[in-house]
């Protein structure tokens, strides 16, 4: 089997993150070892451990690429997580200047960082979430990455709800990259024309006090990190992710392979993967997001057709099993 480590350098448990716990969760004929840097996200080590891997807090490697380098000593590949290229610029060089093949996985479109360009061409392959990301690099650093789309579980399919108050749910971060402001506003809206919907956020983050005060006196839940996501989303209505940037987030995937009826803002590969599966809103338009939350709140054949459709395609197209195929295709084809 062949030795992989996991070098993973941020101090919060996001998408990024939990592809790499997919990876060592999924993945067959490696033995992993992943490496988090302190301070290390407890979320991410317990789900480590829960996927029965070794993990370990070393040391920050940020102004340390040397460090960096001695960290992976006796791996036969490395595996870098990058949040966006320019992200764990030291632990990138130093994993390549290790001498041990490296693959940098990039999940985010952002910074490009000149000084990385040569990491970038010593590594053995780059992995692109999104197509927006491959182009990125491609064009920042000169090199072709593979494009390997993400992936969630595939579990039962949300059952269409009897009647109430249009519950509509929204998973991730509670920063703004994620938009969750413009969904509290756009809820305002909603009330304000008599639509009767309730509101509930799972996730944690920096603008959860800035959040609830906003949402001061409406029908708007924020319940912090929650484990099993997918009983939470079983008693949606509609999914909604407004975001400011993404690249192909793993929460509206696991809505819409769930089959939840979706509203997203345009950004990443949203479009490029989604377009035909979820209702489109320009990013930071309020207005517009509160109007398709309005025309769902509406028209309940259409949300039913909307989830139908997402189910059945999601799952064609968005299978987890599929994603952790395409990464050990990747380790396979790498120098041993």
């Amino acid at each position: 089997m062949k030795r992989v480590t996991y070098l993973i350098d941020s101090p919060t448990y996001g998408g990024a993150e939990q592809c790499v716990v997919q990876l060592v969760r999924r993945l067959a004929g490696i033995r992993p070892t992943v490496l988090a840097t302190d301070p290390a996200p407890e979320r991410l080590l317990a789900a480590v451990r829960a996927a029965g891997a070794p993990v370990r807090v070393i040391p920050p490697v940020r102004g340390a690429p040397a460090a960096a380098a001695r960290a992976v000593t006796g791996a036969e590949l490395v595996h870098v997580n990058l949040t966006d290229p320019a992200t764990c610029a030291d632990a990138l060089a130093g994993a390549v200047a290790s001498g041990v093949p490296t693959v940098a996985d990039v999940h985010m479109s952002g910074t490009l960082d000149p000084a990385l360009a040569a990491a970038y061409r010593g590594c053995t392959a780059v992995l692109a979430r999104s197509r927006k990301v491959a182009d990125l690099l491609a064009g920042g650093y000169g090199i072709a990455p593979v494009v390997v789309r993400n992936g969630v579980p595939v579990g039962p399919p949300a059952a269409p709800r009897p009647g109430g108050p249009l519950q509509i749910r929204a998973v991730g971060r509670l920063t703004p990259q994620k938009g969750f402001d413009l969904l509290v506003e756009a809820t305002r809206r909603l009330l304000a024309a008599g639509l009767d919907v309730e509101v509930a956020v799972a996730g944690a983050g920096r603008d959860r006090d800035a959040l609830v005060a906003a949402a001061g006196g409406m029908p708007v839940r924020f319940l912090g990190h929650l484990d099993d996501v997918p009983a939470f989303l079983a008693g949606a209505d509609v999914f909604c992710l407004p975001s400011r940037a993404e690249a192909l987030p793993l929460a509206l995937l696991a809505a819409v392979v769930a089959g939840l009826p979706c509203v997203a803002a345009d950004v990443g590969d949203i479009a490029a993967e989604l377009g035909d599966l979820v209702v489109l809103v320009p990013a930071e338009d309020v207005d517009a997001l509160a109007a398709a939350l309005a025309g769902l709140a509406a028209d309940r054949d259409a949300r039913l057709e909307l989830g139908r459709r997402a189910r059945e395609e999601g799952v064609r197209r968005f299978d987890e099993r599929d994603t952790v195929a395409a990464v050990s295709r990747v380790y396979r084809s790498s120098a041993t």
